[in-house]
């Protein structure tokens, strides 16, 4: 029979296994297979396991399916209004929600913030970094003529083009034919990152 923290190591593991395949058809395309989503269904069964086996308490899974409704509702209220939110990105907040209590790297054997909120935070640092480090060296030749701290700055979190890829830029200002556009983000393949990351983190704290 499976311990605790065997289970929590097993229910990590199928949780980032999952992920592999949404993670790089995001990467890749920003278009995700409807039915990768079926994959989950193993770190789902393990999850249930570890509640009905008394393995896992089940207010750890609380807050996360508290989230998740949350995110669905958002999604709800948002479409009434005419807004797209980013459906494959929800939909990887809305599945790893109950499950991201398995995320929760002890500092000091204390988990200070809930898994959910970790795995967020850690993923919007990542893209925050993506963003810079590729308008960087997009605009690598322009930092030197451009004048004005707030132009510079500008180039910071976008470029221009001619065109621009629906998929993977989002517009921000448009100018004498030309698009002034940023990154898009690939948010799914990082939350697969920050689940590699904390689960690394775990481990390096658990050893040492």
């Amino acid at each position: 029979m499976l311990s605790e923290s065997d289970l929590y190591i097993l229910i990590k593991l199928l949780t980032i296994i999952s992920s592999v395949a949404p993670a790089y058809q995001d990467f890749k395309t920003r278009l995700i297979d409807d039915r990768v989503w079926s994959l989950y269904i193993f770190p789902y069964a393990a999850l249930v396991y570890g509640i009905y086996s008394g393995l896992i308490v089940v207010s750890k899974v609380y807050l996360g399916i508290v989230i998740s409704i949350l995110i669905v509702f958002v999604m709800v209220i948002a479409s009434k209004f005419g807004f797209s939110l980013g459906g494959a990105d929800f939909i990887m907040f809305i599945i790893i929600s109950p499950l991201s209590f398995v995320f929760e790297p002890d500092v000091f054997a204390v988990n200070l913030i809930p898994g959910f909120i970790q795995v967020l935070l850690l993923s919007s640092i990542i893209s925050v970094i993506y963003v810079i480090l590729k308008c960087i060296y997009i605009n690598r030749s322009k930092f030197s003529t451009e004048h004005g701290f707030f132009n510079k700055l500008k180039l910071l979190y976008g470029y221009w083009v001619y065109e621009a890829d629906d998929l993977k830029e989002i517009i921000l200002e448009e100018r004498n034919g030309l698009k002034f556009v940023t990154p898009g983000i690939p948010m799914v393949t990082f939350i697969f990152i920050s689940m590699v990351l904390l689960s690394m983190l775990d481990y390096i704290i658990m050893f040492y």
